[in-house]
């Protein structure tokens, strides 16, 4: 099935599956506040089970961490070596997170092992994030660029991290004009940690890494809390500083950035974890493109030896992700794609890589996949493609905006 419109809420009725949240109405604090209500009950339902699995020891130490988080939060709200954006940013984030936390009734939620714990510390709990997902760069003839990201979660149960398909749209405004911000929601994440895009060009889609628990003597963030800042701030301020700024973290993510620059458009891939960021940048030559999927880029980095810590089995699978990718490209640079060499083309051919199952369970289209989303963005104009996956059989489709 596909369909066309120009705004997202012309196609609530036609497109089956997503709920589209408007909130451009709201400034970004009230917005996130109606955005905790909107899913206050499955949060409920996620801490309902997710203390149980952790146990008492396993809260007590994101307890530990969110608390530090917070603080640190704090502390970088004030530092004056930061950019002026960011602390503001920071502040923004803290007040958002405040709001949707009351939103959800976070504070109202009962459970022996979260007793007399604030609701801002209970939703910096909930943002320790360690999904999993695929995201990859492809530059065109043209100098264009297209991004590429399937979004998986395994919890299709009670009180998983998943239970629908939404996408909320915020409206924000510098003083340089209004920019609007759409991005995906999992119910008990803030904005950012799973694929977005701003009407100024700017696009992120973000992968978690799997690393080992990380101590830090000066404190540190969740992963999770840049990912809402780099959205938030777009090109304001550059996503390497912003990271290096933020620095140290207790969990992994890559963020995988798109945006137009100086009159060309470019596409970074920034892993970080610990004291540790790398950064990749996607090359002007046609046809070059990057890979990420869950595990750092480079196997033999300072990084991934410090930080990596996933089964070899694991480590294989994906690692196998990246091969099948290589031989889906070097099949399309030798000519043999059905859809042809067209900008277009480009597209179509991508799209059809992400609806590949080969590889089982670890395949592009694989059943714990729940979205995906292409977006290509050129010095004039932007084009995306979404659509729900197998995980929802009965949903599948493709939009196009």
């Amino acid at each position: 099935m596909l369909t066309t419109v120009t705004e997202l809420h012309a196609a609530r009725e036609r497109f089956n599956g997503f709920r589209f949240l408007d909130y451009r109405a709201f400034s970004l604090v009230d917005a996130h506040r109606q955005l905790g209500m909107h899913v206050r009950a499955q949060v409920h339902k996620i801490l309902a089970r997710r203390p149980t699995e952790l146990g008492g020891a396993g809260v007590h130490t994101l307890l530990w961490q969110a608390r530090d988080c917070q603080a640190t939060l704090a502390r970088r709200a004030d530092d004056p070596a930061l950019p002026p954006p960011l602390r503001r940013a920071v502040e923004e984030y803290l007040a958002c997170l405040q709001s949707w936390a009351e939103g959800a009734a976070l504070d109202e939620f009962q459970h022996p092992l979260l007793e007399g714990v604030p609701a801002l510390e209970r939703a910096l709990l909930l943002q320790h994030d360690e999904g999993g997902c695929q995201t990859g760069f492809y530059r065109q003839a043209d100098g264009s660029a297209i991004l590429w990201h399937t979004e998986e979660d395994v919890e299709d149960v009670p009180g998983g991290h998943f239970d629908a398909l939404r996408l909320a749209r915020f409206q924000v405004d510098d003083g340089q004009g209004a920019v609007e911000i759409h991005a995906f929601i999992y119910p008990d994440l803030l904005p950012g940690s799973a694929f977005a895009w701003r009407s100024d060009g700017y696009t992120q889609a973000v992968d978690s890494l799997h690393t080992r628990p990380f101590q830090s003597p000066i404190g540190g963030l969740l992963a999770n809390c840049a990912c809402w800042l780099s959205l938030r701030l777009g090109t304001a301020v550059d996503l390497g500083e912003l990271l290096s700024a933020l620095q140290p973290f207790y969990t992994g993510y890559a963020i995988n950035a798109l945006f137009r620059k100086d009159g060309r458009v470019e596409a970074h891939q920034y892993e970080f974890a610990g004291s540790y960021l790398t950064h990749q940048e996607l090359s002007d030559q046609p046809g070059s493109y990057l890979f990420q999927a869950n595990i750092f880029s480079d196997p033999r980095g300072a990084a991934a030896r410090a930080m990596e810590c996933v089964t070899i089995e694991k480590w294989r699978n994906y690692r196998r992700r990246l091969y099948r990718t290589r031989r889906f490209l070097k099949e399309k640079q030798k000519g043999h794609s059905p859809s042809g060499d067209s900008l277009d083309g480009d597209m179509a051919f991508l799209y059809k890589m992400i609806q590949s199952r080969l590889g089982g369970e670890w395949a592009y289209t694989n059943p714990n996949m729940k979205a995906q989303f292409l977006q290509r963005l050129s010095a004039e104009d932007s084009e995306t493609w979404l659509g729900s996956g197998p995980a929802l059989p009965r949903r599948e489709g493709l939009l196009v905006l």
